[in-house]
């Protein structure tokens, strides 16, 4: 007897973290891409990995075209809560990172990406410094080989 597939809303919700109520962040607890979001895998053929917040969203009712943005009010690339999401364009992602602070400024300043490097050239792994500077592991990489 084969057991009936999971729809899509019991394979995303048990992966958001809703505790806090609904004013609070929801993080993705599932699969974290590079850039930090959340990935969802979706099923069909082909597999396809889709950003969590975006299918948060899709789940609320709201329809996010391809061409469009999903930008955070709370700054968490992991938050899958609707309320904190909204649509935007290019324009204004892109004002929303100046605004926030999020634009080009690095998360390391010179003494300490030395100091990352100086953990690198001592052995120590890539995973375990960016744990130790809160940052992600090709953050670690970028900064040892000296590449944006």
């Amino acid at each position: 007897m084969s057991s009936k597939p999971k729809t899509l809303e019991e394979r995303f919700y048990p992966k958001v973290a809703m505790s806090g109520g609904p004013d609070a962040c929801w993080p993705w607890t599932g699969m974290i891409g590079t850039h930090g979001y959340g990935l969802f895998t979706a099923t069909g053929q082909p597999r396809k990995r889709l950003r969590a917040h975006r299918v948060a969203l899709a789940l609320a009712g709201i329809s996010v075209p391809p061409t469009k943005y999903v930008l955070h009010s709370c700054d968490n690339t992991r938050c899958c809560n609707p309320g904190h999401l909204r649509i935007g364009d290019a324009k204004s992602n892109a004002q929303d990172r100046v605004v926030r602070g999020r634009c080009g400024v690095s998360k390391l300043d010179t003494e300490k990406a030395l100091a990352v490097r100086t953990a690198y050239a001592a052995g120590e792994k890539q995973v375990d410094i960016a744990r130790r500077f809160g940052i992600s592991q090709a953050h670690v990489s970028r900064t040892v080989t000296r590449r944006p």
